[in-house]
């Protein structure tokens, strides 16, 4: 019984393994490179399959691999529905292929248990709560030293349902507020949020300027880079400064700045918008 547990697992592996070599997609790439050469640090295999890029993409793949490779499924709700359709997608491109049916099975079980994630309200719950968690005990810290810079929050839907979903080698859009600040970071966000919403922030990123530019001028430039990459008709009375972007455009571009990147909670979930 064993043994044919382990023949059914190798059988499993051998015909995921084959169709991930046959393909020309950015997870198939990743895959490679890190079958070659092992899963060191995100930054590595990033600046060898896509040096244009930040590492953030590197973290939103693996998973993905992961739930191919090893039927590893994600036990955060973020993570379980993000790679969801991508698994999907990876059967339909194919199944009939190299994936046989008993292969099929085997993934479509994989998605249904990611899908159970995902779904679970408690787990969604406490995901939200530590992510309101993190970003106080982040603008406590940050308000203390009296840091300046560029902030950029969301708020937990959005975070959850991405506005604009990503296709197989772009990365999806929500909504993010993109400010700065040069005194007091709790002031300048909760100011903007405690009357007129129904869910707290989160912040996802600050980007922490030198003395060498002003942070309003840094936002500029941000904002500048965002509507020409990622262009959003606003409606009536939404924030000029509300963008419909992913953090791997705005940590590339902090990159090019040489600012630091500062990641409150430093979860993996925040790198997948």
């Amino acid at each position: 019984m064993a043994k044919n547990a382990n023949n059914n697992q190798s059988s499993y592996k051998d015909r995921v393994i084959l169709a991930l070599e046959s393909e020309d997609t950015l997870l198939a790439e990743i895959w490679k490179y890190e079958a070659e050469h092992g899963r060191g640090s995100a930054k590595d295999t990033q600046e060898n399959v896509r040096p244009q890029k930040s590492a953030s993409f590197v973290y939103s793949y693996r998973p993905i691999i992961d739930a191919i490779i090893d039927r590893k499924v994600p036990d955060t709700p973020l993570t379980a529905g993000r790679i969801v359709k991508p698994l999907k997608n990876f059967v339909k491109r194919h199944k009939g292929g190299s994936l046989d049916g008993p292969t099929v099975l085997i993934l479509n079980d994989t998605i249904d248990s990611c899908s159970e994630i995902a779904e679970n309200e408690k787990l969604k719950e406490r995901e939200d709560l530590a992510g309101i968690a993190s970003t106080e005990k982040c603008i406590e810290t940050l308000k203390n030293q009296k840091i300046s810079g560029i902030y950029v929050y969301t708020y937990p839907h959005y975070r959850r349902y991405p506005v604009k979903e990503g296709s197989e080698n772009a990365v999806e859009r929500t909504l993010f507020k993109i400010g700065q600040t040069s005194k007091d970071i709790e002031e300048r966000i909760y100011q903007q949020t405690h009357t007129h919403v129904p869910e707290s922030p989160i912040l996802l990123r600050m980007y922490i300027s030198d003395d060498s530019k002003k942070p309003s001028d840094l936002e500029s430039d941000f904002h500048d880079i965002v509507n020409a990459a990622h262009p959003y008709e606003r409606g009536k009375g939404v924030g000029v400064e509300w963008f419909l972007t992913n953090l791997e455009l705005l940590d590339v571009f902090a990159e090019q700045k040489r600012l630091e990147i500062i990641k409150p909670g430093k979860d993996v979930e925040d790198t997948w918008f």
